[in-house]
C-alpha cells in the first residue's frame, strides 16, 4: 500500500467520510509531512495499520490507540482539521491552496456553502429562492 493510500485510509476512519478524494489526500499528506506537526505521522501510520490488522480499524480502538496516546493525538487532530477546515493550525493559513478551503468537510456537515463560493451565476442573489 502506498503512503498515499495509507493516508487515506486513515483519515477515513479519523474524518467518518468515506471516500475521501485521493489526489487531495496527496496534497494534504505533503502538508501534514511538511509541518511541525506532522513529525509523529509514520509512527501513526504504523499504529493505525496495526489496528486495523489486529482489530479490522475499530472505532474504539482508534480511540483507545490513537486518540488517547498524546504523540498520536495531536497529529491525528491535526489530519481532522485539515480534512474539515482545510487548514493545519485554525485560522492562521498554513499554506494551503484556496480549494483546501473551499473542499473542508465542514461544509458538507453544516450543509452550507463556504462564504465567497456560492455556486450561483453574478446577481442570483436578487432573486427569491427556488424552494
Amino acid at each position: 500500500m502506498t503512503p498515499v493510500d495509507r493516508f487515506l485510509c486513515l483519515s477515513e476512519a479519523l474524518t467518518g467520510f468515506a471516500p475521501l478524494d485521493r489526489a487531495l489526500a496527496e496534497e494534504y499528506l505533503g502538508r501534514i509531512e511538511a509541518a511541525p506537526e506532522g513529525a509523529n505521522l509514520p509512527d501513526l501510520l504504523d499504529e493505525f495499520d496495526a489496528i486495523v490488522a489486529a482489530e479490522g480499524g475499530a472505532g474504539a480502538a482508534i480511540t483507545a490507540r490513537i486518540m488517547n496516546v498524546p504523540r498520536f493525538q495531536q497529529t491525528a487532530q491535526v489530519v481532522i482539521l485539515l480534512w474539515y477546515l482545510g487548514e493545519i493550525r485554525g485560522q492562521r493559513p498554513a499554506g494551503g491552496r484556496p480549494e483546501h478551503y473551499f473542499s473542508g468537510l465542514f461544509w458538507d456537515v453544516i450543509s452550507a456553502h463556504p462564504p465567497g463560493l456560492s455556486g450561483g451565476y453574478f446577481g442570483h442573489w436578487t432573486y427569491p429562492p427556488d424552494n
